[in-house]
């Protein structure tokens, strides 16, 4: 393996396109699973901003009470972030950090265009990113297949960053999941495809310079052998 450094990738540029089905399907995850614990919670629930910006506050207007009664993911996914931070052993940094990937749920707050929310969607993400990446870094030596599942994971988080679709080809290639690279550089080009780019030259010639490798050893393997000279 090469890098399993993943970075979450630069905002892309402005497209004028309408909401992705993914995006309007996952919605704001600031408040997509709150819990209401009381009718009144529940009356409020889809326009919790209380967890991004600490202000006990719905839609900024009506004072919210009792926040002890509304449970949001976003609480979670924060909590998480800081125990990694006082993480004592490897063993409870790799607890804390899949709670951070079982917590994230894509991009903070799907559909909200606000200014104050951009900061905060982004740290979101790069800190998932980040976990994840350190989660594959520890298992890439031992256990490939989860690394694999990991970064294929990432991808969801960050559709358009090119190094986790990198690292997904070399591990394929280690792998032996040859047919596999080709179809991960195709779901790469339809997802740029929605803000209008392509992939960069080195990813088209990674995944070119893998497929050529792994033909050329087929052909070699497949060669005849040459015959035993007859016995005199």
């Amino acid at each position: 393996m090469t890098s399993l450094v993943s970075r979450p990738s630069s905002p892309p540029s402005p497209v004028s396109r309408s909401p992705s089905a993914r995006a309007r399907s996952a919605s704001c995850w600031i408040c997509s699973s709150i819990t209401a614990r009381s009718a009144a919670a529940a009356s409020l629930a889809c326009s919790v901003f209380t967890s991004v910006t600490g202000a006990s506050y719905i839609s900024g207007v009506t004072p919210l009470n009792n926040p002890d009664r509304v449970d949001v993911d976003y609480h979670h996914f924060a909590h998480a972030e800081s125990e990694s931070r006082r993480a004592h052993s490897t063993t409870q940094r790799l607890t804390v950090l899949r709670e951070i990937v079982d917590a994230y749920r894509g991009e903070l707050g799907a559909g909200i265009d606000s200014e104050w929310i951009h900061t905060v969607r982004h740290a979101a993400q790069r800190t998932a990113i980040n976990a994840i990446s350190e989660l594959a870094r520890h298992h890439a030596a031992d256990d490939p297949r989860h690394t694999l599942e990991l970064l294929e994971t990432a991808t969801g988080f960050d559709p358009y960053n090119e190094h986790l679709y990198r690292d997904i080809m070399r591990l394929q290639d280690r792998l032996g999941i040859h047919d596999g690279i080709p179809r991960t550089l195709a779901l790469l080009e339809v997802r740029l495809r929605d803000i209008d780019c392509k992939p960069a030259p080195e990813t088209q010639t990674l995944a070119s310079a893998l497929q050529h490798r792994h033909a050329q050893h087929v052909h070699i393997s497949l060669a005849p052998t040459n015959p035993m000279s007859p016995r005199r």
